[in-house]
């Protein structure tokens, strides 16, 4: 009878623990999304190139070059039949970012438009990245990430050099 009554016990505490097994929260499995900058003051593009590789992450480019005159960056200045140069950044096997920081060297006042997308959509859209002024020409522009869907990031321009996309 004791055998049978321990028994029950058992039975009784494993079918109480288990929804808590399956409900519990296990995100010790998931690595945090670890900084990383994206020099592109050392990317040689011509302006033929539609698509380029640096740390890993995957660009698509229409018409850009290196800046030849400073390298510095990457030269967003070859307007074609009334549209801009574009440079994408694939965002879209990247999870965790919180901020986008880009640091830019822009020429072209309100023409110049930095963009966040999801499935072919605009999720949020800036054209106030600051002008170049005297002394450092290059400023940081930020964009939050953070509770946002977001697969690509998109910079056009008439003029303006990118030396470097953060994310955060």
């Amino acid at each position: 009878m004791k055998t049978l009554l321990f028994s029950y016990k058992f039975l009784f505490m494993t079918l109480m623990s288990l929804p808590l097994a399956l409900c519990s929260n296990d995100n010790d499995n998931e690595t945090p999304f670890e900084p990383v900058t994206i020099d592109l003051s050392s990317v040689d593009i011509a302006l033929e190139d539609t698509s380029f590789i640096v740390n890993g992450f995957q660009f698509n480019a229409r018409r850009v070059t290196t800046d030849e005159v400073t390298n510095d960056g990457i030269l967003l200045a070859h307007p074609e039949n009334g549209e801009g140069s574009l440079l994408e950044l694939d965002l879209s096997n990247v999870t965790g970012i919180s901020k986008i920081t880009l640091n830019i060297f822009n020429n072209n006042g309100d023409g110049t438009v930095v963009s966040l997308w999801n499935n072919g959509t605009i999720v949020e859209e800036r054209n106030n990245i600051p002008n170049a002024t005297s002394g450092n020409l290059f400023k940081d522009t930020s964009l939050s990430v953070s509770g946002k869907q977001i697969d690509l990031l998109r910079v056009t321009s008439f003029e303006a050099t990118i030396r470097s996309i953060k994310l955060e």
